[in-house]
């Protein structure tokens, strides 16, 4: 009887002990991958015609999307007319937001200054010649087709044609900016590429594609 009992408790401690234990254990979620991953990307396309049309040079690569990009953004998405919140240290977005990401530079100081994503600025950038920064000339966009990764992702296209009014001089980066991004400028995007030469009368052509 004695055996019996001792036998009953053990199997009702040993009941108790787990449920207590699982009672006390955080249920662990397994992750999951997205369906559609959540990250920008850049594409570039860097096109250079003379003046009766005809095509000298075209660079094409994907870019870049700088930190300051990402900030800014969040900060759009979620931040009510842009002055709500607090910014942590560090964020390279803190100034006033009235202009967005339109506005396209080019320059001659991409050689040895591979893009890094904490940049605000292009190496050198061009200021004259009829290759000063300005915003696109046209800006179109495409909505996303689905929910999976197949589908075809919400796309901008921005571009910008600038005519040279003077030359020869090889260029070789380019950055998206925003207009008015507090006291230093905002770059959304900047690429490096082989140098075009332009020259005047020419036309040079910078398209981006933010995905």
């Amino acid at each position: 009887m004695l055996v019996a009992f001792m036998a009953v408790l053990a199997i009702g401690s040993g009941i108790g002990g787990y449920g207590l234990a699982n009672m006390n254990t955080p249920e662990v979620i397994q992750s999951e991958p997205l369906v559609v991953p959540a990250l920008f990307s850049g594409h570039l396309m860097v096109e250079v015609q003379d003046a009766d049309g005809n095509i000298k040079a075209v660079r094409e690569a994907d870019n870049i999307i700088t930190q300051n990009a990402e900030d800014c953004a969040m900060r759009a998405l979620f931040s009510d007319n842009y002055n709500s919140g607090t910014a942590s240290a560090g964020s390279a977005c803190l100034g006033a937001m009235t202009v967005p990401f339109t506005y396209i530079a080019v320059g001659t100081g991409g050689v040895g200054n591979q893009e890094v994503g904490t940049e605000q600025t292009l190496a050198t950038e061009t200021a004259s010649n009829g290759l000063t920064r300005a915003p696109a000339t046209t800006v179109t966009w495409a909505n996303a087709t689905g929910g999976s990764e197949a589908d075809i992702a919400a796309q901008i296209v921005l571009s910008k044609q600038f005519t040279v009014t003077g030359g020869p001089q090889t260029i070789n980066e380019a950055g998206l900016f925003n207009g008015t991004q507090g006291t230093t400028d905002s770059m959304f995007a900047r690429k490096t590429f082989a140098g075009v030469s332009v020259d005047t009368d020419d036309t040079l052509t910078v398209q981006w594609t933010i995905s």
